[in-house]
């Protein structure tokens, strides 16, 4: 049984619920399942109609969130491995997953200690002169 109501109001049973929550793991075991858009393709519903039905149901809500560590699970490890074109992986985990990419800046250097001291308080940078003291 599919879901009924793409992205309509259509409501379902408790039961239904159920039902559907056993088809999602289900999908989460098989071999092939990595991306949960997938999922509702082939359950005929969009991704809000399966967020609808998660915000209604907390073990839907619990499958939902399995499933997507279980892509970002893949995604990192075929990133990893080459299986899936790492740049590819890096974009999906950036644009879905919440990842950032971050820069670490290391001050080294005779102006070290006077940039340690105004990071992050100032975009300007003044280099104190010893004259000026």
């Amino acid at each position: 049984m599919k879901v009924a109501g793409g992205g309509g109001s259509f409501e379902l049973t408790d039961e239904e619920m159920s039902e559907f929550n056993k088809r999602f793991n289900a999908w989460l075991n098989r071999k092939d399942s990595l991306i949960i858009l997938d999922f509702c393709k082939e359950e005929g519903i969009t991704r809000a109609r399966l967020q609808q039905l998660c915000a209604r149901d907390e073990k839907l809500q619990h499958t939902y969130q399995r499933a997507k560590e279980h892509t970002e699970r893949m995604l990192i490890k075929g990133g990893l491995s080459n299986r899936f074109n790492p740049g590819f992986s890096k974009f999906l985990l950036q644009s879905r997953h919440g990842y950032q990419t971050t820069e670490v800046v290391r001050h080294e250097g005779p102006a070290a200690p006077i940039i340690k001291e105004n990071d992050g308080r100032s975009k300007d940078l003044t280099i104190k002169d010893k004259f000026d003291e």
